[in-house]
Order: C-alpha cells, then structure tokens, then sequence
C-alpha cells in the first residue's frame, strides 16, 4: 500500500472512518520522515564522490573516466539538493513521490554505468565487473522505507531494464573489451530480484509497524477524549500519566469556585425530564467556557452545581484572580444565556457564585478499583457556603477576603470592580468571614 495523501483536517470531522484516517495520516507521516532521511543521505553521498572522486585521479585513473563520472556525481548531487528541498515542504509527500525517487536513484546508477561504458578505464573489462555498478542494488534494497510495495516493485522492475539495457550498450560500444555474457546478466537479474524482495519485505514490515503505532495511539487518544468528557483534560493527563492509581494526594493552596442554580430543584418536580436535562445541559456548557477560559478545572457537577478549582493538578501564581474573573464571567454568561432564552420564551435562571481560596488536598480519593481526582478541606466547605450565603443577601456573588488577598498579591491584572459587603457567618465557621461581591454600579 502506497502512502496516502495527508487528509485535511475536515476529514477527522466527516462521517468516515476516523480510525482509517489517523492510521493513513501516520503512515503517511512515516513515510515522508523517511523519505527525508533518505533524501538527505543520498544528497551527503554524492556529495562525497564529487569531492572524493577527483582526489582518486591522483592514483593514475584514467581521466576520461574521471570527467565522465565526475560530471554525473555533480549532476546527481544537484538533482539530489533539488530532491531533498521538494521532500523538506510541507505536504510534498504524495503516493507517487516514492517511486518518482527510487526511479531517480536507479537513473543514478544507470548514469554511472554509462559513463564508465562510454569513457571505459585501461582495466575495463565490462560494466558487470565494475566496482561502483552494485550501487543499482543498493538503489533497489533502499525503496523499502518508502513503506510502498509500488516504489520496491517499481524500483526493481526499473533496476532489472537498467541491467539488461547497459549490459546490452556495453556489449555494442566495448565488444572488444567486455567479457561479460548471460551469466553474469543472470547473477545480476538474480541480485536485482533479491534486492527487490528485500525492499517489498522492509516495506511491508515499516508499513505494518506505521499502521500497529497509529492504532495504539488512536485508542490512547479514544481513552483520554472519553475520560476527558467525564473528568476534565487536565485531570485525564494526569491519571493517564501513570501506570497505576496511586490513592492519596497533597496538600496545595487552590481557589474554588462554586455555582449552583436557583429554584432549578423544585422546577424539576413538575417539568418535563428530557427538557430539564436539555437546559441544565446547555447552563453547563456556557458556565464551563468560562472557568476553562480562566484555566480552571471542573472537579465535578453536583446536580445542577457546579465545582471549579483552580491550582490543582497545575498550580498558577493568579489562581485566586483566575477564579475572581471566572466568577465575573459567569455572571456575564448567565445575562447572556438569558437573553437566548427568553427570544425562546423561556424564563431567565438565577445562580448564586461563591469563591474562597485555602488550603485541600489534591489527589485520588477512593479505591484502586474506582477513584476519583478532587479536593477536599475547609476551602471546599467555605467556598460551597459562601455559594448558599448569596441567597441570604440577595447577591449573585459573594468572594471572600482570602482570595481578594491572594489575588491582590498576585499582582494580577484586570481584576474586577468589587465592593465590600461586610463580615457575614457561615455554617461550620466559628468566626465570621469578610467578604465582597461585584461591584455592577
């Protein structure tokens, strides 16, 4: 199988296989690497023999077969820079562009031997016998990394004319000179028919490899897109980054954001489930835009609640502002959502947000057969009560002192306008708590 254009990216998004597609995308990818790195190679060996060669004629070679190969070395070499700039683009690699270059480094070889037939050195005794003429072998054997049976094929069905071809020149222009007959063209043949197969094997087994790899890596992608729509990604990374749940965490100073929807409980009682579902859903997806635009994580959904941390897996010096301008912005998104609901004529929701910031421990809490990622500790606890306390004062949005302190300190940016609410009291609190809310004035 020859390698397949790269797909565009629309292909991972249409109805086909995608499976098909990311498999042709890495042999493909393969296939283009290693096309590369023969360019390369072959670009540095002709170079060698431009430069060496000339140096040979100080050993008494005749110079007329010193012109003679120079000038294909030279003009190989160009070909070869030419071939290697084509390889080195993007998107360069198509199905035909292996055996276009297994062809150019038979031609190479050809050349080469009409060269030597042509201006023939003193001790000439035919074309088969000359030691640079095993280069068409060579030629032959190194189309396998182009992971395409067409270019090992193609390059040997090319080779075995090329031998026939100049054995036939080289008897009508050196009668004299050759002694090679139909013995050596055969051992010749039966090389050629060896390298071939040698290239077809290489192929199908650097083919088989691609394709084993590529597969390996689309489950690996398949687990972490299925556990990323249950955990968020940056949680996926890291229990994928590891062979075994190890239970347990550390302690980290984070902020957290709580949200939770107002009269949303009772509406349940009486309104239909698939609608319910459908417009918690899409509170969901506006509110979890905005915590992952802030670079917060979505320890979990708490029936129409939602719970963000920011700092934990990854911890950031403006976590505490991050939350800040997250519970801003999820003011912002709830007029917005509001707006789309009531041109469907459906009634506005109202959610009250609480943020705190204080030391949890961050880690897997469970059982090795089933745990999960979060937070737990009294930041938790506060954040969760300060969420409640928004009803008490009629507020969409109550931030505590702590995480004012830490954002503030933070030197963070663009923090919005607040203004102080007071000391209030929260279930589980000895002493009070100040705190802020947005300042909408």
């Amino acid at each position: 199988m020859d390698p397949p254009r790269p797909a565009p990216p629309t292909a991972l998004t249409s109805g086909g296989s995608r499976a098909a597609v990311v498999v042709q995308q890495v042999v493909a990818d393969v296939a283009l690497d290693g096309e590369r790195s023969h360019s390369l190679v072959r670009a540095g060996i002709f170079a060698a023999v431009a430069l060496v060669w000339p140096l040979i004629s100080l050993l008494d070679v005749d110079r007329g077969a010193l012109v003679s190969v120079e000038i294909v070395a030279v003009v190989a070499l160009l070909v070869s820079l030419f071939m290697l700039w084509m390889v080195r683009r993007p998107r360069a690699m198509s199905p035909l562009f292996g055996l276009v270059s297994v062809l150019v480094d038979v031609s190479f070889a050809a050349l080469l031997g009409v060269a030597v037939i042509l201006v023939p050195p003193s001790d000439f005794i035919g074309i088969m016998h000359v030691t640079g003429f095993p280069m068409l072998y060579i030629a032959v054997a190194g189309a396998g990394i182009r992971l395409s049976r067409r270019s090992a094929v193609g390059g040997g069905v090319a080779a075995m004319a090329t031998l026939v071809g100049v054995h036939l020149l080289d008897r009508a222009v050196n009668p004299s000179l050759s002694v090679d007959g139909p013995v050596h063209v055969l051992i010749g043949a039966i090389l050629v028919a060896a390298a071939t197969a040698i290239a077809v094997v290489a192929a199908q087994r650097s083919q088989a490899v691609a394709i084993a790899v590529a597969r390996q890596t689309l489950l690996f992608e398949r687990a972490r897109h299925t556990l990323g729509a249950y955990v968020s990604s940056e949680v996926a990374e890291h229990a994928m980054a590891s062979d075994v749940v190890r239970l347990g965490g550390t302690r980290q100073r984070v902020a957290i954001v709580f949200t939770d929807l107002r009269g949303f409980t009772s509406k349940s009682e009486s309104a239909d489930p698939e609608a319910l579902v459908r417009e918690l859903n899409e509170y969901f997806e506006h509110m979890v835009q905005v915590i992952r635009a802030e670079g917060g994580v979505v320890d979990k959904y708490i029936g129409d609640s939602i719970m963000a941390v920011f700092g934990a897996p990854t911890a950031r010096d403006d976590d505490a502002a991050r939350a800040i301008r997250a519970a801003a912005g999820l003011q912002a998104a709830l007029i917005a959502l509001n707006g789309e609901r009531g041109r469907r004529g459906l009634q506005p929701l109202a959610h009250g947000v609480g943020v705190h910031v204080g030391d949890v421990i961050a880690g897997n809490i469970g059982t090795a057969e089933r745990a999960q990622y979060t937070v737990i500790g009294d930041a938790v606890n506060v954040a969760a009560r300060l969420e409640s306390a928004t009803k008490d004062h009629q507020l969409g949005v109550l931030i505590s002192s702590d995480a004012i302190v830490a954002a503030v300190s933070s030197n963070a940016l663009l923090l919005p306008a607040l203004r102080s609410v007071g000391e209030i009291r929260v279930k589980g609190r000895a002493a009070a708590i100040a705190v802020s809310t947005l300042d909408e004035g």
